[in-house]
This record gives structure tokens, C-alpha cells and sequence, in this order.
């Protein structure tokens, strides 16, 4: 938690650890699936945080992005150059800038 604290990435993978056939962390002690979720969701609730945070800082900027699909209703999906997705009002030809 204190290395994605410090490094405040733009997009973190949040996996549960689970055995692997064929390795030798196969042998190894594995903790109930209940302290792996809570670990999870604590873990994802930082990250969202910080993501909510870093996406305020955004707001009324101009970015650079790239129309990827259909939306909802009247909008359109977007990803900036970090692949922060972006909901676009509006109907911008997909793959155009």
C-alpha cells in the first residue's frame, strides 16, 4: 500500500492471489479467501481514492483523447494518452481524436 501510495499510478491491478499448479508456491500456506477480499477491497477503496483525487485535478482541462466506443444514450467512451476513460457528450466519430 505504501509503494502505490507513493507512486500514485494511474491504473493499479488488483489480483487475488490464488495457487498455481506446477509451482512451488503450490506447497505454500494460503490464507482464508475471506482475508484476500478484505485485503482486495481495502486495497481497491485506496486506489479509487487516489484516482478520484487525481481525476478532480482534470476537471475543465483539454485533453487529448482517443473516441474507443458507444456510450450510453447521447455519449461516447474515450481514453486519454494515460488510458483514463472518458465519457464525451455528444457523437464524435469512433477513432477520432
Amino acid at each position: 500500500m505504501r509503494i502505490i501510495e507513493e507512486v500514485n499510478p494511474d491504473k493499479v491491478n488488483i489480483t487475488r492471489y490464488s495457487k498455481r499448479p506446477g509451482t512451488s508456491a503450490m506447497k505454500l500456506y494460503d490464507m482464508p479467501d475471506r482475508i484476500k477480499k478484505e485485503r482486495s477491497r481495502i486495497v481497491t477503496q485506496m486506489w479509487l481514492r487516489m484516482a478520484s483525487e487525481r481525476n478532480r485535478r482534470l476537471l475543465g482541462r483539454c485533453l487529448w483523447m482517443l473516441v474507443t466506443e458507444q456510450g450510453k444514450g447521447s455519449s461516447m467512451k474515450a481514453r486519454t494518452e494515460n488510458y483514463t476513460g472518458v465519457v464525451i457528450l455528444g457523437k464524435p466519430p469512433l477513432g477520432s481524436w
